[in-house]
């Protein structure tokens, strides 16, 4: 301090701004990547990392003023990455884990839609005869809050009858024909990534949301009796593409987008959070002299 007067300071507190976006963001990485193969390692993960939050308290030393500001700045850290924690179990139930159940199943070729689906349980990739295309023209869309559920038969010309098998896809449809989902468009289109029953996530507490198998399995129900197609009351429904790295590939791009996006949006509203929070600090000790 020279001249008796106090160092300026900052209008925005920027390690109250940087370091719990830096905490949200460590903890979406890991669950994100590291879920998967050991749930317990996330959890070590952000222990180490809450010790890490923490640590300050304890060398600053004894003195309120210097602890204080470091409270706050803890409790903003622990905040920020058990909400990283929440958008990484959203983000892996939403892309990583639907691209890891193609991976981690069968995949059967030369599929007719005629085949019963319980031959195919255990499938991730169905690769369906040259003869079979999506019936784009038997499509219905269902309009609920989180868009279109569309969903169209997959048919076989070469021996018409029961379809056991359609093609899904979410705001790519009317709600009468017009199912233009996936690669239906492409001719050399001929598979099909499986899609199955989403298991309870505690996040859904957090994100609630349709759950969209169920909202595709009624589309199907529905088209089928519009169009008089019939249908078992377990029919199998994949998203119809050309090639299913691309699926994949999508989905992750997509998990890399939410992530940017979502640890962007922490960032911006960390700026006025951490104003308020430095200046409430700073005036409690204020007080307190």
């Amino acid at each position: 301090m020279r001249n008796g007067k106090e160092p300026k300071r900052p209008m925005v507190p920027w390690g109250f701004v940087f370091g719990p976006t830096v905490s949200f963001g460590t903890m979406l990485l890991v669950v994100v990547l590291l879920q998967r193969w050991s749930p317990v390692a996330v959890v070590v993960v952000y222990a180490l990392l809450f010790v890490v939050i923490w640590a300050p308290m304890v060398l600053v030393g004894s003195a309120r003023a210097r602890k204080l500001p470091f409270f706050a700045l803890g409790l903003l850290n622990t905040l920020a990455s058990f909400a990283g924690i929440i958008a990484g179990l959203v983000a892996y139930h939403r892309y990583v884990l639907p691209a890891a159940s193609f991976e981690d199943h069968r995949m059967y070729s030369n599929v007719l839609t005629s085949e019963p689906p319980r031959s195919h349980a255990d499938a991730g990739v169905l690769q369906f005869a040259k003869s079979c295309h999506v019936d784009g023209s038997k499509g219905v869309g269902m309009l609920r809050e989180a868009g279109t559920f569309c969903a169209a038969p997959i048919v076989d010309d070469s021996a018409p009858g029961r379809v056991e098998y359609w093609a899904i896809g979410l705001d790519c449809c009317s709600s009468r024909g017009d199912f233009t989902c996936g690669d239906v468009e492409d001719k050399d289109a001929r598979q099909g990534a499986v899609i199955r029953p989403e298991e309870p996530s505690w996040t859904d507490y957090f994100v609630p949301g349709e759950d969209s198998f169920e909202m595709y399995h009624k589309a199907v129900k529905q088209s089928a009796s519009i169009y008089d197609v019939h249908t078992s009351e377990a029919p199998m429904m994949v998203h119809w593409v050309k090639d299913v790295k691309a699926l994949e590939n999508a989905l992750a791009l997509g998990a890399v987008i939410f992530g940017l996006l979502a640890t962007l949006a922490v960032l911006c509203l960390m700026v006025p959070v951490a104003v308020v929070v430095d200046r409430a600090t700073t005036r409690h000790l204020g007080a307190e002299k």
